[in-house]
């Protein structure tokens, strides 16, 4: 997961931290992104500055190799690290990378997940677990609803049933609707106003179009290659799941590397 900070000193040498670390510890970065999860591509991106991790994705490489949060955010042994945010902190908590007082900003973290509404969850429970091998974290509830829910989704009379898939250090929401119907009967086309799509990150996109493609995914197109521009070093590729709903592989070689 990428985070595009606020405060981008405070992420200053982060990358070449980690990088000193992983080192020491004797790990390629295929090794790191092996047990984290997280791709190679990002675990180079993060690693020569030209993307930053999310707090959640800093604290899983930091449980990896053996360092702290603190150390990796300011290069200091954890015993010596203070909360930068103390001094404007009345409430007595710990302030973190958030400052805590009056008129603090707080820091979005980091994707936690994306939802997607589908019309029959069994079906696409086993497209994404059995088709794209993504690992189910919490299995299909039983349909639930009532008051709260619907005040909470913004849709009178709402009942609901879902399971979340695991991706990497994200996760991936789907929710069957049992009432009300929904408004439409297709997914909405790419250009449709609101319309999102899921890029999941690969490191090799035509090795996983052909993995993919022998059970029985088909894709839009062959890889689109960007070798220039604000988009250099990317291959991808759209699909869609059984509703119609865009997915996307992403394979990203950051220029120079």
């Amino acid at each position: 997961m990428v985070h595009e900070p606020t405060d981008e000193p405070l992420w200053t040498g982060v990358g070449a931290r980690i990088r000193q670390q992983r080192m020491e510890l004797g790990l390629t970065q295929q090794e790191l992104a092996h047990r984290t999860g997280v791709s190679k591509s990002m675990i180079s991106q993060i690693e020569n500055g030209r993307s930053y991790p999310s707090i959640s994705t800093l604290y899983l490489i930091g449980s990896t190799l053996d360092a702290c949060f603190d150390e990796l955010m300011s290069g200091k042994p954890a015993d010596h690290v203070t909360n930068r945010h103390d001094s404007n902190d009345r409430s007595g908590k710990k302030g973190g990378i958030a400052a805590q007082g009056k008129g603090r900003e707080i820091i979005m973290q980091g994707v936690f997940h994306t939802g997607i509404t589908v019309s029959d969850l069994d079906r696409s429970l086993a497209f994404y677990r059995d088709v794209l091998r993504l690992e189910v974290w919490i299995e299909p509830t039983e349909v639930f609803g009532g008051d709260e829910l619907s005040r909470g989704v913004g849709v009178d009379g709402a009942s609901l049933r879902l399971a979340v898939m695991k991706v990497g250090a994200s996760s991936l929401e789907l929710l069957e609707y049992a009432t009300p119907p929904p408004p439409n009967d297709k997914a909405m086309p790419p250009h449709g106003l609101g319309s999102m799509h899921v890029a999941f990150q690969v490191d090799d996109v035509s090795a996983k179009m052909s993995e993919l493609e022998s059970r029985g995914v088909e894709f839009l197109s062959p890889p689109n290659i960007v070798d220039e521009g604000p988009l250099a070093g990317w291959r991808w590729v759209y699909f869609n799941d059984p509703d119609g709903v865009t997915l996307e592989l992403v394979e990203f070689n950051p220029p120079g590397d």
